[in-house]
């Protein structure tokens, strides 16, 4: 940590701004990952001042979507649309369909939080409209640049909408096309993921047999990584699984 702190010295000595902000980003990051909030945050606002500065767009749009994310990561949610929306509007104006395809993702995610942990905006039926159409919008949008896991992760949060909507049977199939996806580019802990949801999807619709199968699959790829979030996730599962069957 010291040596990035030893090259911002010097890069402000230098007064080279592009290095200035590139280790200020660096600095950030390893922040957030220490769970230290205001010290990441204090170095990426040094970002985006360097962003303003330079008139740099796409520098801009990225420490937007940086500070929405942490702002989401907080709980803000009203900040974290603000950001993700600003982000938005630099890649309109840039016409660049990469940053625009994940600002729509991003404020598509807020919408839904919001619609899940609000008891009083879940009664807003334009949460989920939006939050759809932000998501298919995304989903043409990577599917153009032949991004194959912003079309996997895109046809998944719209299996999720499905799922939040109950309509259960268009959920499997939009989990089921993501969990391929995910498949066959290798992504193991998205594959396993979409696993997860498709067995509780399958389970809702008393598919026992079919839920219990994808779910030990999950687990199987959850081990084989040895991420324990998702390890608990489908043990939690099966014992719902298991609990079903008697």
């Amino acid at each position: 940590m010291n040596y990035l702190f030893k090259s911002l010295r010097l890069f402000e000595k230098l007064k080279n701004l592009e290095g200035q902000r590139g280790v200020s980003n660096n600095i950030g990051s390893y922040f957030e990952k220490q769970g230290n909030i205001p010290k990441a945050l204090e170095y990426y606002y040094k970002c985006l001042k360097i962003d303003e500065l330079t008139n740099d767009s796409l520098g801009l749009a990225n420490s937007y979507n940086i500070l929405g994310s942490v702002a989401k990561k907080e709980n803000e949610l009203k900040n974290a649309l603000t950001f993700y929306s600003k982000t938005k509007t630099i890649a309109e104006t840039l016409a660049h369909p990469y940053y625009l395809a994940t600002s729509l993702n991003n404020i598509a995610n807020v919408y839904l939080i919001q619609f899940e942990e609000d008891s009083i905006l879940r009664n807003d039926s334009t949460l989920l409209k939006n939050a759809l159409s932000n998501y298919q919008k995304s989903l043409s949008l990577f599917k153009e640049m032949n991004n194959r896991y912003g079309v996997a992760a895109a046809t998944y949060k719209i299996g999720t909408v499905a799922f939040v909507k109950k309509e259960y049977e268009k959920a499997k199939c939009l989990f089921k096309e993501s969990r391929d996806q995910f498949k066959s580019i290798n992504n193991k802990l998205s594959e396993s993921m979409a696993l997860e949801q498709l067995a509780k999807t399958e389970l809702l619709l008393k598919d026992f047999s079919q839920a219990e199968q994808n779910e030990l699959t999950s687990l199987k790829i959850a081990q084989e990584i040895k991420y324990p979030t998702y390890i608990q996730n489908s043990a939690e599962t099966l014992s719902e699984i298991y609990s079903e069957i008697g």
